[in-house]
């Protein structure tokens, strides 16, 4: 790898490019090398031994974290996100993008999550409702809906089949749903309520691309889970404030979920003597200690800028009351369904012609060339 940088402190341009290609160093980690020109050796013989050193310790990093974690998720979940991505490409009449920064400086919002300590938290919610914009994670809808508390909206990015059992319920048209191209296809049956998002996976930013969307309205989510998604997307809309519920990244007591997930939809019919309920919840994902993922994600979320996150825990929320008289909540659910967006017509077979054959990660080429003719026919 040879780079060249006008600027006086080259050696931070170039860790700035290699921390924002850990996946190319995972992908590519035997191949890797950091060539410095003799030139630069001679002049800056120190500087060209840190350089060495700290490409070497990233790639020492990379092998355990980056190719233990992302590289494994992308890999796995590659065909799942391109089969969705095009079939729902397919299915939309048209595409509504949200706009960003439309509630800024209003009522705070509310990420509400699934895991058990949603069970003493659910109250606080009830009574504050009229105050806070509700992003549910798809896990935690059906109980939402079961204690009386209809959300705002509910957010999903899992392509996994996991995610129909949480949401075969009908969603109430009141609330919103936000998710990406890529998500589950089962957000797609309710296109009056359906609003998308855009994330750096490499379809989304292609669409960008010949939609000429910019930039700031792409979405990343370096804690690579639900939560810090909804995070970074109330940051997108404006949100100043975002309260975590129902967030706990180990289980409590053995205890993964919520009572009323999807989990229980799928599992009551095959409960036997032998086959308990606690064996079709995640255990493996949130253990009784945090796993080096689940640490990474939590950093992730903890050191967010530019919006205040606020985790409840267990006997946390009743210090957070809501001053009902304020102007700045004085927000009613007309105006919460109010949303900006912004419509496109979906892609030509041209979008496909640009991928097909590359090799991207996160993308199938197998499934591009699939769908490439259902485009031509559309």
């Amino acid at each position: 790898m040879y780079l060249y940088s006008s600027e006086e402190d080259f050696s931070m341009n170039l860790k700035e490019y290699l921390q924002n290609n850990l996946n190319l160093l995972a992908d590519r980690k035997s191949s890797l090398f950091l060539y410095c020109h003799p030139f630069y050796k001679r002049q800056f013989p120190e500087l060209c031994q840190r350089l060495e050193q700290f490409v070497r310790d990233l790639i020492s990093n990379s092998k355990t974290h980056s190719i233990g974690i992302n590289s494994k998720t992308i890999e796995h979940f590659a065909h799942t996100w391109t089969s969705h991505y095009f079939q729902n490409l397919l299915e939309l009449s048209t595409l509504r993008i949200l706009k960003p920064n439309q509630f800024s400086g209003k009522l705070p919002a509310i990420f509400v999550g699934a895991s058990s300590l949603l069970e003493n938290q659910w109250k606080w919610i009830l009574e504050n409702r009229d105050y806070i914009f509700i992003f549910s994670s798809d896990t935690a809808l059906r109980t939402l809906l079961i204690l009386g508390i209809i959300p705002d909206s509910v957010v999903s990015v899992d392509s996994g089949r996991g995610t129909h059992f949480h949401l075969m319920e009908e969603i109430p048209l009141s609330v919103n749903v936000f998710t990406w191209l890529g998500g589950s296809r089962i957000q797609c049956k309710n296109q009056e309520n359906l609003f998308l998002f855009l994330t750096n996976h490499p379809l989304d930013q292609w669409l960008a691309q010949i939609n000429g969307i910019p930039d700031s309205w792409i979405i990343d989510n370096p804690s690579r889970n639900i939560a810090g998604m909804c995070i970074r997307l109330a940051k997108y809309l404006g949100f100043e404030t975002i309260f975590l519920a129902g967030f706990e990244l180990k289980s409590q007591l053995d205890k993964t979920h919520v009572r009323g997930t999807g989990y229980e939809s799928y599992a009551l019919p095959l409960l036997h003597r032998k086959k308990t309920l606690a064996s079709f919840y995640p255990r493996k994902v949130y253990g009784k200690n945090f796993s080096q993922k689940n640490t990474d994600s939590l950093n992730a979320i903890q050191n967010t800028k530019d919006i205040n996150v606020i985790i409840l825990k267990e006997s946390l929320s009743r210090f957070y009351p809501f001053d009902k008289n304020s102007e700045k909540n004085q927000f009613t659910s007309s105006n919460k369904n109010q949303l900006q967006f912004q419509e496109f017509n979906p892609p030509t077979s041209l979008y496909l012609n640009s991928i097909a054959g590359k090799e991207i990660s996160g993308i199938s080429n197998k499934v591009v060339k699939r769908y490439l003719f259902q485009f031509l026919t559309k």
